[in-house]
């Protein structure tokens, strides 16, 4: 059965009625990368770093152009959605779009003075004590708010053009028919904003007890993590980066760096919209904890 979304742009972003190349680029391939993480999560249960739609299910995922219609430039898009994307749709950006709307304060609080409070509550032996077997046995509600995350993520690259705007006028609405059943998003220049703050923002997890080796270290130019080691988890086999917060973090597990010996750290993963890949993730250096033997 065909499910329509609608993308409809206002203001300066349509002078005359026309479109630029530029801002279709900039909008229309997010909303399809959108739809495409919705069908592999509907299909398969989970999205993980990297995933692509395979071609097979193209079908369950394509959008078309519909006729245009008169009026501010509206762009009619129907396809045969896979069962339940509109559905999912409307679950993942409900809350977040909700937020926006009301321009909510989004702590900010830095990652830095994140990981202060976590080695305090660590030296303090005040943490639930979580393995990376803990969270790949909870995988359900991960995969779902790292899905969520993901799709997020494009619909807010999709929004990039208005945020580049100022004019009170210019406007970008997700609209989705489904089944009779129609949800209108709305967005402002200053709306888009705060749903980019809101999706994007990024935060330590609570630290988690990994146990692995060491293939490489290398520093990065970034003011926040300035070294990045290639850690190997000894549950999955997959490698992760971790990040450190200083040199003299990475000085600590250097001595195991390309040495296959086993070593125990606490670590945090690195959050984006309350989610992240436990098997793939980023995870940030917290503390030593023991060698393995």
């Amino acid at each position: 059965m065909n499910r329509e979304l609608i993308l409809r742009i206002n203001g300066t972003l349509v002078p005359e009625n026309k479109i630029s190349l530029r801002t279709i680029s900039h909008t229309l391939p997010h909303l399809q990368r959108a739809i495409d993480k919705i069908v592999l999560y509907e299909k398969y249960g989970e999205i993980k770093k990297h995933s692509a739609l395979p071609s097979t299910l193209y079908g369950s995922a394509d959008l078309f152009l519909d006729p245009f219609e008169e009026g501010s430039l509206k762009i009619p898009l129907v396809g045969e959605l896979l069962e339940g994307v509109s559905a999912r749709l409307n679950q993942f950006l409900k809350e977040p779009y909700e937020k926006a709307a009301q321009d909510l304060e989004v702590d900010h609080r830095p990652l830095l003075d994140q990981l202060e409070n976590v080695r305090g509550n660590i030296e303090r032996e005040n943490v639930e004590i979580i393995t990376q077997e803990d969270l790949i046995a909870g995988a359900d509600k991960l995969e779902r708010s790292y899905a969520q995350a993901a799709v997020l993520k494009d619909l807010n690259n999709l929004l990039a053009p208005l945020r580049a705007k100022s004019s009170s006028d210019d406007t970008i609405e997700i609209i989705n028919n489904s089944s009779g059943n129609t949800a209108n998003y709305s967005f402002t220049h200053r709306s888009a904003k705060s749903f980019g703050k809101i999706v994007s923002q990024k935060r330590l997890a609570k630290p988690v007890k990994y146990q692995g080796i060491l293939e490489g270290l290398k520093r990065t130019g970034n003011k926040v993590f300035p070294c990045v080691g290639s850690f190997i988890s000894n549950q999955t086999g997959e490698e992760m980066n971790l990040l450190f917060a200083s040199e003299s973090d990475a000085i600590v597990l250097n001595k195991f760096n390309l040495s296959k010996i086993k070593f125990t750290i606490w670590a945090c993963p690195l959050a984006i919209y309350e989610s992240f890949d436990q098997i793939r993730g980023d995870i940030v250096f917290a503390s030593f904890i023991e060698q393995l033997v």
